[in-house]
């Protein structure tokens, strides 16, 4: 049997966090950390190793986009997904962050089907 993917959850919302938590161990992913900051991911996310880290791209201390440039140096193998609502240019500076894909948060509920699918092109 696989090793559950696992996948550290960097939102500011709470709530999203715990929403996350649920669909993702709801369908076999293991939650290894979560932070409501970039200084906090910065701080937990390279020692816990994770395959896929799940940025907000606006955060309370930094654009998520600079994030997931960071742990893209930090984590080069791990996935890298931004979750945004509407934000001008997202899919540019998506690539330019050297994050795998992102995901519109209005299409939350597609959460798992794209995880498996990014992670699939990454293996």
């Amino acid at each position: 049997m696989k090793d559950p993917l696992r996948v550290f959850v960097v939102e500011d919302s709470s709530d999203l966090r715990f929403l996350y938590r649920l669909m993702l161990e709801q369908a076999g992913y293991e939650l290894v950390g979560e932070a409501g900051t970039s200084a906090a991911a910065l701080a937990d996310a390279p020692d816990l190793e994770p395959d896929v880290v799940m940025i907000d791209v606006v955060l309370p201390d930094g654009r998520g986009f600079d994030l997931a440039r960071l742990l893209r140096e930090l984590l080069p193998e791990a996935t890298i997904v931004l979750c945004s609502g509407a934000v001008p240019d997202v899919a540019r500076e998506t690539a330019a962050a050297g994050a795998d894909g992102w995901l519109d948060k209005a299409e939350i509920r597609h959460l798992v089907p794209f995880l498996e699918r990014l992670t699939a092109e990454r293996c």
